[in-house]
């Protein structure tokens, strides 16, 4: 069911990807690393995704040092800094 009143939504709930989104680049992770809720240096770190090797895909632009992505296994959306990503086998 849907939230009649979207303004009471907790404001760290971020709205999934749309399919047209997603540009199907995966990417793994490397130890430590956060996410973030936006790419700015003022951004909220929603804290460490592991373990390490966990995949997410790329679903929007790259702002700055950040990408935005999303992460399969819970379907939630973030910005991860682009020097703890890289691709699968590198």
């Amino acid at each position: 069911r849907s939230n009649p009143n979207p303004a009471s939504a907790s404001s760290t709930r971020v709205a999934p990807a749309t399919a047209t989104q997603i540009t199907g680049e995966v990417v793994t992770v490397r130890a430590g690393v956060h996410l973030w809720s936006n790419a700015t240096p003022t951004a909220i770190d929603f804290g460490e995704i592991g373990p390490t090797g966990a995949r997410l895909v790329l679903v929007g632009p790259r702002e700055g040092a950040r990408a935005f992505v999303i992460n399969p296994a819970t379907e939630s959306v973030a910005w991860v800094d682009l020097d703890a990503i890289s691709a699968p086998g590198r």
